[in-house]
């Protein structure tokens, strides 16, 4: 009997012996659980301070982008990177001014008449009629990315300009334009389906939706740049009276050469390395003289073989009224960027800048 009660009690005690450790690995696993919750909320809840702080941070920034815009003089009427908004010192300064407690704030202006815009392919917003000098422009433009569209339905980068005009007209019917044009009946066969535009793109992005723009096309690859960072949305104007349309014109004084090389006549399109080359040497003279040449339209002609060139003027512009700010804030080692594109308006009254913000973005 005594043997059979110790062997008994031995049991028991093994018993609770495993009893015990279930439940200590048990309260571990809660322990650990409850641990990481926690660490997670509060991860999450500094995250979500410092992405507040740090929209409030690049908000800033683009309200002093704003003002230095709003006090850059016009006089003589030329934009150029010559200006106050261009000049990386002046926005470096401007951002120090500003009271962040910790962080920092990047700065960049683009002018955002230096880009093509989409929306003057045709001549008035949901209108039928084609721009002719837009579509040559376009097909300049798209003829050296011909490599990006390898693979794809469309082997003539040209043929482009026929779907990115039907999806702008009026007309949806299947009168689409030449060979690659796309109407509403193309969209529905698609997967998912939808419908065509037929009016003016609101958003860049909308252009991966037409026949024919790939992301290849759209955002570049290593070796060949996207069209992505050479187009805009904006550049709505009032021509003939009240009447609103894009007036289609490219500042020559900030157009990167990309844009600048499909500005030319194809014939001379090898002289846009000269006259890129011409501006970066006024932009490095600086001075009045050289703001003062670059306030002419014709000025590209006093670079180097260009004395004979004409680039109609409906194409070309020396001013600019739509800039592209983005500001990037950084709390380490989290960022946040905020892209605003604004358009710089004169009150008649008083006589000054303001700025009327067009698009907004978060990334």
């Amino acid at each position: 009997m005594a043997g059979s009660a110790k062997k008994i009690l031995n049991n028991q005690n093994g018993v609770a012996l495993l009893l015990v450790l279930g439940v200590m690995a048990v309260l571990i696993a809660v322990s650990l659980e409850a641990n990481r919750r926690i660490r997670a909320s509060v991860v999450t809840t500094a995250t979500g301070r410092d992405r507040h702080a740090l929209v409030q941070m690049a908000t800033s920034g683009v309200h002093a982008a704003m003002a230095l815009l709003s006090a850059d003089p016009q006089v003589p009427p030329v934009d150029c990177h010559l200006d106050t908004w261009a000049d990386g010192e002046i926005q470096t300064e401007l951002l120090n001014a500003l009271p962040f407690d910790t962080g920092r704030v990047g700065m960049e202006i683009i002018d955002e008449r230096s880009r093509i815009q989409v929306n003057a392919l045709v001549k008035s917003p949901g209108g039928n009629e084609l721009n002719p000098e837009q579509m040559f422009l376009w097909q300049r433009f798209l003829e050296p990315m011909g490599d990006l569209l390898e693979g794809t339905e469309i082997e003539s980068p040209a043929a482009i300009t026929d779907a990115i005009k039907d999806w702008l007209d009026g007309g949806d019917d299947d009168a689409v334009t030449g060979l690659y044009g796309a109407e509403t009946l193309y969209y529905q066969d698609l997967e998912p389906p939808y419908a065509c535009r037929n009016g003016k793109i609101d958003h860049i992005g909308e252009l991966l939706m037409i026949r024919g723009i790939t992301p290849a096309l759209f955002y570049g690859t290593s070796e060949l740049p996207g069209i992505k960072n050479f187009l805009t949305v904006h550049g709505m104007v009032a021509k003939d009276g009240d009447r609103l349309s894009f007036d289609g014109k490219v500042n020559i004084n900030t157009a990167p050469l990309t844009v600048l090389t499909a500005l030319l006549p194809e014939i001379h399109q090898d002289l846009a390395p000269s006259i890129f080359e011409y501006r970066t040497t006024l932009e490095k003279e600086k001075g009045d003289e050289a703001m003062a040449t670059l306030a002419s339209p014709t000025w590209y002609r006093n670079a180097p073989g260009c004395a004979d060139l004409t680039i109609p003027a409906t194409l070309i512009t020396v001013t600019s009224n739509l800039f592209r700010i983005r500001t990037t804030a950084i709390i380490d080692p989290v960022q946040l960027t905020v892209t605003a594109v604004v358009e710089r308006v004169t009150e008649k009254t008083s006589g000054k800048n303001t700025c009327r913000v067009l698009s907004w973005e978060i990334s």
